[in-house]
This record gives C-alpha cells, structure tokens and sequence, in this order.
C-alpha cells in the first residue's frame, strides 16, 4: 500500500507523474508499465502530454485500484532530480549487499522500499556525467525513465531529497570503476529487455554517441551493450567498423561548429514520436499530427498524407545509414556494388516513417470511459478541474429564464447537464434540448457556459454545413454542441442527419481528401434559434425538450455580465464539481423530456398538408362548407361532429382551400381519406341517401369534439392541450354515443377508406 504522505513535498510539486500496472510477459516476467493518469493508456517516459499531476495521479490510481498498482515519478533532463535503482538487496528490511550500503551511505538521500520489498530507490538531486547506467548492483538514471514510487520510507535515511551535485560525480565514477567491480560486470549491465522492447539500429546509435561527442571507448562500450540484445549480435569487428565508418562520414560532411541544415539530429526520433504517430483511418495509412490551437491552448489533432508528412521535414537531413553500408562494402570489397546507390542524406520524416520505434496505432478512437490498447484515444479530460465554489448565478438564469421558473423542466435539464459530466462516455439518453427565443435573452451563455466545462470536446456551430455537412472532422471527438442559429426545420435531407446525431452510437467523420472513418459518437446537443420553427417534429416526437425562453432579462448587460464574472472566478470549476456530484437517481427519465406548448407549435409547424388541416379543425371545431342556392354559392360553418356528417367531397375542397392559403400542394382525396382513418381512427366514412333526392352520396362522420382532441391529445403525449374553443357543458363520452347511434340509424351501406 503506498503511503502518499510520507512522499516529499518537493517531488509532488512536479507534473511528471504516472500510474503503473503489473503486465505478466509469457516467459513469466512481470513489467512495469506505466499509465497516463488522464487518459488510462499507456505512458511514455518521453511524452509530456502523458503525464499529469501528482493529484491526478493519486486520484486515478484510487479510481481504478484493482487495475493499478501504484504511482510513479518520471525523470527528464530538464529538473535536478536522479533516481538510483538497488535490486534485490533487502532481506527481512535490512541490506544484505555491503556493496549497496556503502553507495547508500555515501549519497545519504531520500530512499523508500521498492514495491516487491527486495529492492530500495534513492533519490537526489545533481546532473549525472556521461557513461554507464547500469552496473552490476543498481541503475542510475536523470532522464528517460519513471521509478515507481511507494512512499515506504528506509529507515536510517533522510525523509527529504539532498542536493548531490558535487558528490554525484564522484560516486558514480567510483561505482563504474572496472577495478573495483566484479570480472563480466558490463555484460551483465545489460541484458535482452523483454519481449516487445525494440532498440535502435548500432548505425543510429554511433551517430547518436558522436553527436553528443562521447569518447571512442565510452560510444564502443555502450554499442557494445547495446549489440548484445541482438539475436544473433552482430561481431565486434563489424560494430567497431561501424562505428568508425560513421565516425569518418559525420567529421567529412558536417561542420562541427555550426547550425548545419543537414547536421545529424540525435534526438529526432524522440522528437518526432512526441508529435506524430502512423495510423490507420478508414483503410487508409495516414500521419495523426498533434498539435496545440494556437486560440484557445487545446491540444487537437490533424491528419496527413505521408507525402505531405514527407515535405513537412524534407529540409531536415541526417546520414542514411544504407549510405554508410554501402560505402562501407566498397572498401571492403575493393569494388563498387552493383545497382543504384542510395542517397547520401535522408530526411528525418521518411528515416522515422521506416523505424521500429515509431509511435503507431491500430486505428483512432473516442472513448471517455474505456481506453483500448493499441488505439489513440482522442479524449483529452474537462475542460477544467471541478472544485467547490459558487455559480449560482448561472444555475438561477438557468431556473428562472431557460426554464421559465418550471421546477419540471429545471430538474430534466439540471439531470440531463450532471449525466452529460458523469457518464461522458456512457449511454446517451437520445434527447437534445432545445431553446427558443429573441435575441439578446440569455439562450448563448446557458450553451456556451455548459460547454465550456467540456474543455475541446465542445463545438458552437452557426452554420448549418458544419453540423450536416461531409467533411465533419471537428466532430470526432465532440461531447457537446451548441448549434446556434445553425439549423433549419424544413431542410428535408438534413433531418436524418440531425436526429442520427442525437440517437445514432456512432457516426462516420470524414476530414477533406482523406477516406471517412467510423467513431463512437458521445456528442449530445444543444440547439437555440430567434426562428419560430426550429426542428423537424414528428406526431410522436420524443427527441427534444422545447423551451420558450423567457425575455424578462433581454438585453440586460449588467445582468449578463455578472453571470460571466462569476464563472470566470471559480464559477465554471464549480458548476464541474456540482454535476459531478449531483444525484441523479431520481425517477426523471431522461429519454422522455417534457411535453411542453413549444413542441407542440413544432410539431404543427413541421406536419403535413393534411396533418396541418386536421389539427386546424381541432382548433376551430368547425369547417367551412360551400354549397349552391338558386345558382349562387353561399358559406357556412359547419360542426365536425354534426350528426349529419359532412360531405366528402365539401371536405376535401376545404381542404383544398387551406392549403392554397399555405400555399402547399394538396394530396388526393383517397389519400385524405386513409390519413383521416390514422388521425381519428374514431372516424367512419358512410354513403348516404340524401333526403331531398335518391342520390347516394359520401359524408365523413367524427366522434364529438373532444373525442378527437383526446385522441389528438394522445398521439402527441400531451394531456392538456388549451384549445381555447371546448365547451364547458360537453358531454364527451354522451355526444359519442349519440353520434354513433346516429350514424348507425342512417347508414345503408358501410364504405370503407
């Protein structure tokens, strides 16, 4: 169990901390690997982006206890610190290696208990000199490496890290002393690392070891080294050729004192590996590029082709070490090889592109809550770290304004904003909350404040292509989108995107020239508009909760300004920790949103002709009949549920008429027929005996008025529709009866739809 508090304060202080997991490797050995804090994926010992804080790390390795095992701390050449690693010196707690307890002694700095309880880690502070590494009783390393850390202070050493700077020198030199150090000790320094563990070429290294302007022995000993996890290694003779051979070319063809363009970069590999990684996207290889926005400090990615990955560093050249080999087999054989010679120089980009130890994935993901290994996870964390503080004033313009005061509507978006936070990479409930009003009432900060706790995994879209467009790349990785003003309603083909993008689990994202690829889709959205009609509803809509925005506060700078005070002092951190911690465990099912009067105006706006017409009877209670009186055309109102019936064909010219008004194209009379059956299955279509004359015509007959608004009511999941026009006295379930009774008296003969 690692004690967190017996950890000097000095070394939590730095932001290079990681989680580490045991790893069983075939053979039976265990590997420490370590793990990003943020992310869950593996860590690298030269990836900044992959460390965090000491906090983070504490917090996650608490999260996910079962799975971890512990924290580490990773050295960089950048901070003072070195680490010097003692295996298998502990037995019963005490030092059983004379050799380890006088280096002990000697350095006298902060030292703990290995997590295997065999084994102790120093650290100090001082710059190491060049050379050995690794000896036969411990490793040294300041840079390129993590120790795990347990907090399980030695006793007898100093609970705080010393500054060693003058006596690291001296220790080291005399801990690599070949006199003092047992006979064999430099192969046993390195032996074959497990299996995965890749190593550069010896050509890389010799260039590498003379860059840094090493001595001869010291570069022939590390290669030396190095060689022996070769299988087979290579032979003395022909790394010591190799070695000279690059030696010779590097005095040749690079100045020593100046920023050569073509100067051998040592550290590209590193370099590069930070940034980029090959990946494959929709069948296709292509380079994923990190970088920063320049805007906003996010951390993003692009993608490239490797041709346009190529000329990106085409001025940047290093020796080509087939060049080398090649020049290396004329003076051996004393004969120019045949075939084309390669090129003298390489660029980094296309000498990284053909190394083993590139960074590479599988494909790309977006997964908050499940890291796969062998994946790049596009999730970079909130936006900020939650923390107890006060946005009241954001959560009251919420209530009153966005709500409207409505405590139900309130508590489904309080909930549906706390389970967007908890579960960003969970099952969505498949509903979006829509916001309609005037210009200047408060709809932009409730969107863009909610989105701004979600850090770059938040867009604001205003133009329509951006959300329903091809090329939607910006998308990949989105939790939440504020579409403001950015939608319209009567865009037929665009609707099937938009309601995908709420319900669909995943969505294909496509970056322009490069082939579409297949995410997870995690994005929820927020849309606001001035417009009246903004979403396509349908009779049975279950996807938005529509709130008409109260304007009580429209145009009230001060009002707005405070709110932005307030969540840029603490207000955006707080509102974080408060969804973090919000109980949503009551019964308000957030795949079921309010039905409120603003839904229903959409879903009026967004029906047909005939739904249209339908529902403007239901408003009236009555419709408008034509008909002939001694060659003149008169007009009358006539009930919907007369007991008569109305005229078929007198329905269907009103009918006619109201979408001329609108200006839309009537359906058929037979379709109006069988559309009516589904609006009002209550309806019945009977031909008559006129009483005036023996002709035999066809009438519509409805249930009472109320009757077809109950069922309207309950198409729609709305039970208390105000339509303004029901009478108080109405006898729904009375009227009903007598009106079938009535057609039943008068029909001759049944005609169906």
């Amino acid at each position: 169990m690692t004690n967190f508090d017996s950890i000097p304060q000095e070394l939590k202080a730095w932001k290079q901390w990681v989680c580490w997991k045991k790893v069983k490797q075939d053979d039976g050995r265990i590997d420490k690997i370590p793990v990003d804090p943020r992310t869950g994926y593996n860590a690298s010992t030269v990836n900044p982006k992959t460390w965090a804080t000491f906090t983070e790390a504490v917090d996650h390795y608490r999260n996910n206890g079962g799975k971890l095992a512990g924290v580490g701390f990773v050295f960089i050449e950048d901070n003072p610190f070195f680490g010097v690693d003692y295996d298998h010196c502990l037995k019963d707690g005490k030092i059983f290696s004379p050799q380890v307890k006088a280096h002990v002694t000697k350095l006298s700095t902060y030292t703990e208990i290995s997590p295997s309880n065999t084994g102790l880690h120093s650290i100090g502070k001082g710059k190491l000199p060049p050379g050995w590494r690794e000896g036969p009783e411990f490793e040294i390393y300041d840079k390129g490496r993590y120790f795990t850390v347990t907090g399980d202070h030695f006793e007898g050493t100093p609970t705080e890290i010393r500054d060693l700077n003058k006596e690291v020198a001296s220790f080291h030199h005399e801990a690599f002393d070949k006199k003092k150090n047992p006979p064999g000790w430099e192969k046993e320094a390195r032996k074959p690392k497990a299996r995965g563990h890749r190593t550069p070429t010896i050509e890389q290294l010799a260039g590498r070891y003379i860059t840094k302007k090493l001595s001869d022995q010291e570069a022939l000993d590390l290669l030396y080294l190095t060689n022996e996890r070769n299988k087979p290694p290579l032979s003395k003779e022909k790394v010591r050729g190799t070695y000279h051979n690059i030696k010779k070319t590097h005095a040749r063809n690079h100045p020593s004192s100046a920023e050569d363009p073509e100067t051998l970069e040592a550290e590209y590999m590193d370099e590069l590996n930070k940034v980029h990684a090959v990946v494959m996207a929709g069948g296709s290889c292509v380079i994923l590029n990190e970088e920063i926005d320049p805007i906003f400090g996010w951390a993003d990615i692009t993608l490239s082709r490797p041709t346009d990955f190529r000329s990106r560093y085409l001025n940047r050249k290093i020796s080509n070490p087939k060049w080398v080999e090649y020049q290396s087999k004329i003076q051996q054989e004393a004969k120019t090889p045949g075939g084309r010679p390669p090129s003298k120089y390489i660029s980094i980009a296309q000498s990284w592109l053909e190394s083993p130890e590139r960074r590479q994935y599988k494909g790309i993901i977006f997964s908050p809550q499940q890291p796969l290994d062998g994946y790049y996870n596009l999730w970079r964390g909130f936006g900020f770290e939650p923390k107890k503080g006060n946005w009241s004033l954001l959560r009251a313009h919420i209530n009153e304004i966005i709500c409207s005061g409505v405590e139900g509507h309130f508590k489904f978006v309080m909930k549906w904003m706390a389970d967007k936070v908890q579960n960003p990479g969970g099952e969505r409930p498949g509903t979006s909350i829509v916001l309609r009003g005037e210009r200047g009432v408060g709809k932009g900060i409730f969107g863009s404040g909610l989105g701004k706790i979600f850090g770059k995994h938040h867009v604001h879209i205003t133009n329509p292509r951006h959300i329903i467009g091809n090329f939607n790349f910006h998308l990949k990785d989105c939790l939440l989108a504020f579409v403001d003003e950015g939608f319209w309603a009567g865009d037929k083909t665009a609707e099937g995107v938009l309601k995908g993008l709420i319900t669909e689990d995943t969505m294909m994202v496509e970056s322009k020239g490069k082939d579409a690829f297949e995410v997870k889709n995690h994005m929820s959205v927020i849309m606001a508009s001035n417009h009246n009609w903004i979403i396509p509803a349908g009779m049975e809509e279950r996807r938005f909760l529509v709130l008409d925005v109260s304007n009580k506060r429209r145009g009230d700078q001060k009002y707005f300004v405070k709110i932005i005070e307030q969540l840029n002092n603490g207000g955006y951190e707080a509102m974080l920790y408060d969804l973090i911690h919000y109980d949503t465990s009551d019964e308000i099912n957030l795949r079921e949103p309010p039905k409120t009067e603003a839904l229903l105006d959409q879903i009026i706006r967004s029906a047909d002709c005939i739904k249209k017409f339908w529902i403007d009877c239901l408003y009236r209670g009555t419709i408008t009949i034509e008909y002939e009186l001694q060659e003149k055309k008169y007009t009358k109102e006539e009930n919907i549920d007369t007991k008569d019936g109305i005229r078929t064909e007198a329905f269907y010219k009103e009918y006619c008429n109201y979408c001329r008004q609108l200006r839309l194209r009537p359906e058929g009379d037979k379709t109006l027929g069988k559309q009516l059956q589904k609006l009002c299955p209550a309806s019945k279509k009977r031909r008559l005996t006129e009483r005036e004359s023996t002709e035999r015509v066809h009438r519509y007959f409805f249930p009472a008025l109320g009757i077809c608004r109950e069922i309207f009511q309950n198409q729609v999941g709305m039970k208390n529709i105000d339509w303004n026009e029901i009478s108080e006295e109405e006898d729904f379930a009375q009227n009903e009866k007598a009106s079938i009774q009535d057609i039943d008296d008068k029909t001759d003969e049944n005609v169906p739809f």
